[in-house]
């Protein structure tokens, strides 16, 4: 398929990770929060679009297709961060609990702040809860695309 990009996105992206950085950086007044929500919807937006063009060019989609595609894309550099992050926790003798970083090497970091100690995860992932929830509408959004879609033809 052929490649989708939307130059323009670039700069809303760039501005909406201007935002969560300063907001970390302790510009606490700025809407950090915003930022994260911008990233949401165009990703969304991004992967709901590619679907789209699959479904309408092929007539259908493919899920081993599409999740092959996701994961060649993010977990190379994620397994990456959290290798490095990993042995500088492990460098400066930081506690970790196993089970909390488990739950982040299998995407759900979200959940594994909700549940246990964020100070015991990896450290310097915290941020990853939120690629940990796009990893959740990655696997949920597709199928019931799908799903609807066949629903739609069938009518």
């Amino acid at each position: 398929m052929k490649t989708f990009y939307i130059p323009s996105l670039d700069g809303i992206r760039g501005l909406a990770a201007l935002l969560v950085f300063a907001y970390h950086a302790g510009f606490t007044f700025l809407p950090g929060n915003f930022g994260v929500t911008v990233f949401f919807f165009l990703s969304g937006y991004v992967i709901t679009t590619l679907l789209r063009m699959e479904l309408q060019k092929a007539g259908g989609l493919s899920l081993r297709q599409f999740y092959f595609r996701r994961v060649l894309r993010i977990f190379p550099p994620l397994y990456l961060v959290m290798t490095i992050s990993l042995l500088i926790g492990l460098a400066t003798a930081r506690t970790m609990s196993p089970v909390l970083i488990g739950m982040q090497a299998i995407q759900f970091t979200n959940y594994a702040q909700i549940l246990g100690n964020a100070d015991l995860m990896i450290p310097f992932t915290g941020p990853m809860w939120s690629l940990a929830v796009e990893e959740h509408f990655y696997l949920v959004f597709p199928a019931a695309l799908i799903l609807l879609s066949r629903e739609a033809l069938h009518r």
